[in-house]
């Protein structure tokens, strides 16, 4: 039989490892619906972190979901499928973080 330090080690262990699955914390929040009040820089070297600049590609903030074609080579071009329709954003296709090749810009 369980004494009570035993059933009290038991429950509060178990009520501690609970309280720490949901210990989540939001320490960046951006919406991208006005780039002035972006608190950070896209496409920034930083040596140290071992970033380096793209001369393919770059972040961009925007509301652009149309895909296109990239051209590999003389002749073999693959479609980009256009972004899904984001309807559950609010106002729906708003701006977003996303990738985009330089020269489709």
């Amino acid at each position: 039989m369980m004494n009570i330090k035993s059933y009290f080690l038991l429950v509060f262990s178990s009520l501690l490892i609970a309280s720490n699955t949901y210990a989540q914390q939001v320490f960046i929040s951006q919406d991208f619906e006005d780039p002035a009040t972006m608190d950070w820089t896209l496409n920034e070297v930083v040596p140290f972190l071992g970033t380096v600049s793209s001369t393919s590609n770059t972040f961009v903030v925007n509301d652009v979901y149309q895909g296109g074609f990239v051209q590999f080579g003389p002749f073999a071009f693959l479609e980009i499928p256009n972004t899904a329709e984001q309807v559950f954003q609010t106002p729906t296709n708003s701006n977003y973080l996303h990738t985009a090749s330089l020269s489709g810009l």
